[in-house]
């Protein structure tokens, strides 16, 4: 179980914002494909918490959040729920937001994990990225 608390080792920061090809020499650290646009990382670690909340606020930010929950309760076997406006991971879909279509930014700190998107495609493709993060013994 102690594997699956150390979620991100010293990965505290990573803001992706996939929408282009291209390979930033920070990318070489981080195995997520595709490759990320841009990313920052920082020292520090988010350690998945045995009681997990993913917040959404659309409906299909609700339908991302479950299939989350369902992966890792599946593999993890902690209480995964989904609802409500926080939790330690969000997923927020933003018509509005600046990025590709498909584009999205994932941001993890120490306090949680946060997943903005233009569309719900791009929230989905944050989700998976998140997950390609995690360890092996979760995906």
């Amino acid at each position: 179980m102690a594997k699956f608390n150390r979620l991100l080792g010293s990965f505290v920061a990573c803001a992706a914002m996939l929408g282009g090809i291209s390979t930033p020499a920070s990318a070489a650290d981080i195995n997520i494909i595709p490759i990320p646009v841009k990313t920052q990382v920082q020292k520090g670690e988010f350690v998945l918490p045995q009681k997990v909340v993913i917040a959404y606020q659309t409906a299909e930010g609700r339908n991302i959040a479950q299939y989350m929950a369902d992966k890792l309760k599946a593999s993890t076997g902690y209480e995964v729920t989904v609802g409500g406006k926080k939790g330690n991971i969000s997923i927020q879909i933003s018509p509005s937001l600046k990025i590709a279509e498909e584009g999205y930014r994932l941001t993890v700190t120490a306090k949680g994990v946060v997943i903005k998107a233009k569309t719900a495609k791009g929230a989905f493709y944050g989700m998976q990225s998140f997950m390609q993060l995690l360890p092996a013994q979760i995906e």
